[in-house]
């Protein structure tokens, strides 16, 4: 923003210690309180997820969350109380209600191994309790796994392990599947630098300089073999 001219002097965290009846815009006074960056409910200062993405941009560095990947709730066209286009006498009646749970439905399938989302999963979800948090999640725009009792059944330690197995086996392709993209560019690199100086070691020897795309057909321990012979050939002809 200073690159752009803006006179910035200072950045702080609105609402730090939370707030009361912002829910109605302050025109109610019913003493509902939701936490800032810190929860006060206690007595005492409990930092709240706000406060742990306060700390780390303070320390300039990245902050990462399973929610933020998708919009708030505030992006969502159920935000409206009221429809704006009902006449003013009659906004206290007409007010939207259309909410689905297919947002909500979300499976750990094989399709989405390969998938940057973190649902919430949400074990008895024929069950009062669980439609609740269903719900909650549908309302903050949190992708979950709604699991029933014959899909998952908490009394049975088999049933649980089951399923975290298969979590675990999800997560872990997931992260096979990072570490061997980054292991790869890595690769890719060290043959880069290899062929740079491959060829410019054939340049200062005056032999043939071989083309890029050759090169690149090679391992890379052949690129190495083939950097320390120029190396050794160069210092031969320097003796």
């Amino acid at each position: 923003m200073r690159e752009q001219g803006v006179n910035l002097r200072a950045m702080t965290a609105w609402n730090l210690l939370g707030s009361y009846d912002w829910d109605s815009l302050c025109t109610q006074m019913s003493s509902h309180y939701e936490p800032g960056a810190f929860d006060t409910r206690s007595g005492r200062l409990r930092p709240t997820a706000v406060s742990a993405m306060l700390q780390s941009f303070a320390a300039d560095a990245n902050f990462q969350h399973p929610a933020l990947p998708f919009h708030g709730w505030w992006n969502k066209s159920n935000r409206l109380i009221f429809d704006l286009s009902t006449p003013e006498d009659q906004l206290g009646t007409q007010c939207h209600s259309a909410m689905t749970r297919t947002s909500c439905e979300i499976r750990l399938s094989e399709s989405e191994a390969t998938d940057d989302r973190r649902p919430v999963l949400i074990a008895g979800g024929s069950g009062t309790l669980g439609q609740a948090f269903a719900k909650i999640c549908e309302q903050r725009n949190l992708p979950c796994c709604v699991l029933d009792r014959q899909e998952l059944d908490i009394t049975n330690p088999q049933s649980i392990e089951v399923l975290a197995d298969s979590i675990e086996i999800q997560e872990g392709r997931q992260e096979g599947e990072t570490i061997g993209i980054e292991k790869g560019e890595a690769i890719g690199i060290e043959k880069g630098q290899a062929i740079g100086r491959i060829q410019l070691l054939q340049e200062l020897l005056g032999a043939s300089i071989s083309k890029e795309e050759s090169l690149r057909l090679e391992s890379l321990e052949q690129l190495s073999s083939t950097l320390e012979d120029l190396q050794a050939k160069l210092r031969e002809r320097n003796a």
